[in-house]
């Protein structure tokens, strides 16, 4: 995930400071220390995330990967 924050009425940008990141549910979305998320069960979770003064959640929403077209049975 980029962040970009907004400073003023024009005013964005990558925040200088570093970003930390939290998951509402650690071991069903992993999320490191670079923003990357990993799904473990699917559902929806709250993201949390903070540099210096610019703080927010989003949700992030896992869901059940579709299985790839080799993993299909064949008819």
């Amino acid at each position: 995930m980029q962040i970009v924050a907004s400073y003023g009425k024009s005013t964005f940008g990558i925040p200088k400071k570093a970003i930390s990141y939290s998951s509402s549910s650690p071991a069903d979305l992993k999320v490191s220390a670079d923003g990357m998320f990993e799904g473990v069960k699917p559902s929806r979770y709250k993201v949390k995330f903070s540099s210096g003064v610019v703080r927010e959640t989003v949700t992030v929403r896992v869901c059940i990967r579709a299985p790839q077209e080799q993993e299909l049975p064949s008819n």
